[in-house]
């Protein structure tokens, strides 16, 4: 009976390490925010007037989403105001293990990509190409 006992506390000690071991490692990572994009102003601002008391800090952006290269257009101004929020997030490491890093500055002089593809160049919607000196594989959010 006392051999049984042990082996029952035994078994749970193992389970209890275990279980904690896979918590450690399986946990979500921290959230700096959520990217809500619409097209009329006015449902983004109705939705997080409405959701105000869950919201610590919001910001709204006008940008502009070019649909022939998927590419979303942001004024260096507006993308700075992204910037306090490590809105910005610098992907590297393997197709397994990413490491994401606050990108904690933007040229303002020069068109910047973000992309998971490096891009020399960069077409508007009136096919204006602007040429990419700075390439960062980066998410927004």
């Amino acid at each position: 009976m006392l051999k049984k006992i042990l082996i029952s506390i035994l078994s749970l000690i193992v389970l209890s390490v275990g279980a904690l071991f896979v918590y450690n490692n399986v946990r979500h990572k921290p959230v700096y925010g959520i990217i809500v994009l619409d097209k009329d102003e006015k449902k983004i601002t109705d939705a997080l007037s409405t959701q105000k008391k869950d919201i610590e800090k919001s910001i709204v952006l006008n940008g502009k989403w070019v649909e022939q290269s998927k590419t979303l257009v942001l004024k260096a101004t507006d993308a700075q105001k992204v910037l306090p929020f490590n809105g910005f997030q610098k992907v590297s490491g393997s197709k397994d293990n990413y490491k994401f890093d606050a990108i904690k500055q933007i040229s303002e002089n020069e068109a910047t990509l973000f992309s998971k593809d490096q891009a020399p160049l960069i077409n508007d919607e009136a096919d204006k190409t602007f040429s990419s000196k700075v390439y960062e594989h980066a998410t927004l959010g």
